[in-house]
């Protein structure tokens, strides 16, 4: 769902983003595949080749944090708090304030009177690409990114109290 009567040009210029994220998601994979000395340095990017079509979760997703100005903020409060993101790579444009850390979003107290937005490419595996083990070691049992969704998914709806899911 766009804003197309307030905001007429937002749908095209999320739609660029995302297509320009592409390439540099790749590129990180890439990377990781050279890091991680693979044979394929393009094992990773292979898995990802229906970005952008209904064969792939990858998704660009706009995060808006209003002012908290008149908000009471207990110590130590977050605006989200830890968590992973259950895809392949999360490549994520922000605005200048600060407060965002790894795997969570503070709120700073020099600006709990400003808004924040932030920007996330979610870069998943294609939809029927089996995931496991790189090593071979079958530490973790194959898998598929939408049964991975699902079942991570389902743990966040049915947690228990004081639990923690990661």
């Amino acid at each position: 769902m766009y804003p197309e009567k307030s905001l007429p040009e937002f749908q095209k210029s999320m739609s660029d983003l995302f297509n320009a994220a592409i390439p540099l998601n790749n590129r990180v994979l890439e990377i990781m595949a050279r890091g991680l000395n693979l044979e394929d340095q393009f094992y990773f990017v292979e898995r990802h080749s229906w970005v952008g079509t209904k064969r792939s979760q990858t998704a660009l997703r706009s995060f808006y944090y209003p002012s908290l100005a008149d908000v009471k903020i207990k110590e130590n409060q977050v605006r989200c708090g830890e968590h992973w993101d259950y895809g392949g790579i999360t490549i994520l444009f922000q605005d200048k304030q600060s407060g965002l850390e790894k795997h969570r979003v503070m709120i700073p107290a020099d600006h709990i009177d400003l808004d924040r937005q932030s920007i996330a490419f979610f870069g998943n595996p294609d939809n029927d690409a089996v995931l496991e083990c790189i090593d071979q070691s079958n530490k973790y049992p194959p898998t598929t990114i939408i049964d991975l969704l699902n079942m991570k998914y389902e743990q966040t709806t049915t947690k228990k109290p004081n639990s923690r899911t990661y």
